[in-house]
Formats: structure tokens, C-alpha cells, sequence
């Protein structure tokens, strides 16, 4: 997948990845199109209004998975930031 061939699409798909934390971001749609546009090889050649439609409509939350502390279930986090409230120590932890 990609101009240069070098995305491997099945490897994403063959491990599941839980969503865990999922961010409303359809305000910066733009900010991000241009930000992606940087890895031009990395994007298929689609462009078009219907595209650009579908587009901005899958990608108006970004998601994540949280390894650590392991996710159990919970809520689906709306905020990568909450419930740190405190800078690290001098150990880092």
C-alpha cells in the first residue's frame, strides 16, 4: 500500500488493538490534512469532493490504545491528560 509499496496493511490488521481513549478532533481537520500530506508516499492518490467528504467524516476522532496502566473494560477516555495531576519525581515515576 502507498505509492512506495512499503505499508503493510495486514500486519495493522492481524493484531487487535483495543480502543481505549477516543479524541473528538474534527475542529483541526485541516491542521491535520496538511500534517499528513508530509508523508505523501505514505497516502493513497485519492482526491476528489466525495473523497474529501468521507474523509473529514472518518477522521474526525483520532483513537488510541493505552498499554500501561492496562486497560479492564473501562470507559472509553476522552482525554489522553486525565487524572495526571502531578509532574514525575526525580526517579521518574
Amino acid at each position: 500500500m502507498g505509492r512506495n509499496k512499503d505499508f503493510n496493511i495486514r500486519r495493522l490488521v492481524d493484531v487487535e488493538q483495543v480502543v481505549t481513549t477516543r479524541i473528538h478532533v474534527a475542529s483541526w481537520y485541516e491542521a491535520s490534512l496538511r500534517a499528513s500530506r508530509c508523508y505523501a508516499s505514505q497516502m493513497s492518490g485519492s482526491d476528489g469532493r466525495i473523497f474529501d467528504l468521507f474523509r473529514r467524516w472518518m477522521y474526525r476522532y483520532d483513537l488510541y490504545t493505552r498499554a500501561v496502566p492496562p486497560f479492564n473494560d473501562e470507559q472509553v477516555e476522552r482525554d489522553l491528560f486525565a487524572g495526571i495531576d502531578e509532574e514525575p519525581n526525580a526517579t521518574g515515576t
